[in-house]
């Protein structure tokens, strides 16, 4: 029955980290312009293992001075799951929203004309029947 639990126990933990680190790699990289992008996320990623590293030391520690009951481990976690909750909530969100991403497409085209869906130009006209739409002209 134990063997069970500790099957049960590592595929929990394997798909639950492989569900985690795909949507945080897109999330943390929106945090930073491109230019500092790939160091802000190492940063977040370097900080996130060392405080993972002290986590294991008083993991042991709680251990110890509970003379090896799980129960302020158990706390320990739950107070860890708490703190990630608020600090998650208390997170912006960075998805663009209709109007901002109009916004961006004016400024990242500079005038140029972008293939794409009919309705986006600001010039009044639309396409040009081609498929194209002329951005950032009047």
């Amino acid at each position: 029955m134990d063997s069970y639990i500790w099957v049960g126990l590592a595929a929990a933990l394997a798909l639950g980290h492989s569900a985690m680190y795909g949507p945080q790699a897109a999330y943390y990289s929106e945090f930073f312009p491109t230019q500092i992008r790939a160091s802000g996320v190492s940063f977040i990623q370097q900080i996130g293992a060392l405080i993972g590293s002290v986590g294991t030391l008083a993991a042991g520690w709680l251990l110890e001075i509970a003379n090896g009951a799980p129960w302020a481990l158990a706390a320990y976690i739950g107070l860890g799951c708490i703190i990630t909750i608020a600090c998650t909530a208390a997170l912006p969100e960075t998805a663009p929203r209709l109007g901002r991403w109009k916004d961006l497409i004016g400024e990242l085209s500079g005038g140029a004309v972008i293939r794409g869906e009919a309705g986006l130009g600001t010039n009044g006209m639309g396409t040009n029947g081609m498929g194209t739409t002329n951005l950032g002209t009047k």
